[in-house]
């Protein structure tokens, strides 16, 4: 399965695509802090809260984040990992 997630960083609208079996807002904002390399810098938070790592995105300009489930996949993209 693929999400499509959206995302505002530096002025610009962001959109990728990602593999997973599923996925959460707490994913999707660990995944765009990621996709933007603004994480690098330093460690990111976890073991927090939702708000806690939407807070520490928005500090970072990550803004007006959203997902879906991908209208199209990409056959290029990784596929997630499938159980037996």
């Amino acid at each position: 399965m693929a999400f499509t997630i959206c995302y505002s960083f530096e002025g610009s609208r962001v959109v990728f695509d990602h593999s997973a079996e599923s996925l959460s807002d707490s994913n999707a904002y660990y995944l765009s802090l990621l996709h933007s390399g603004c994480a690098f810098h330093e460690a990111l938070p976890s073991g927090g809260t939702f708000q806690s790592i939407q807070d520490y995105a928005k500090r970072k300009g990550i803004t007006d984040l959203r997902w879906h489930k991908a209208l199209v996949v990409d056959p290029y993209l990784p596929k997630a990992y499938e159980k037996a």
